[in-house]
C-alpha cells in the first residue's frame, strides 16, 4: 500500500488520509492492543499526542480528521 500511495500522491491527495491511518495501524500492530475492540478514545488520543507533537497545527487537525473519518467508515 505504501508504494501505491507514493505513486499516486501527485494525482490524488491521498496522503492526507492514508499516511496518518497507516502510521496509526502500524503503531497498533506493534503489540499495543490484542483486539480491535480495545481501541478507545484514550488510546487514540495517546497516539495523536505522540505522533503530532512536533507537527504544525494544520497537520494535527489533518491527523485527527483522518482518524475520525476512518472510524466513522468502520462504524458505517
Amino acid at each position: 500500500m505504501d508504494k501505491i500511495a507514493k505513486e499516486i500522491k501527485l494525482q490524488v491527495p491521498i496522503y492526507t488520509y492514508y499516511y496518518p491511518i497507516s502510521k496509526f495501524l502500524k503503531w497498533l500492530s506493534n503489540g499495543v492492543i490484542d483486539n480491535l475492540k480495545d481501541i478507545d478514545l484514550e488510546l487514540t488520543l495517546e497516539w495523536l499526542t505522540q505522533a503530532t507533537s512536533s507537527k504544525s497545527g494544520a497537520t494535527k487537525i489533518n491527523y485527527k480528521n483522518a482518524l475520525l473519518n476512518f472510524f466513522e467508515f468502520l462504524v458505517w
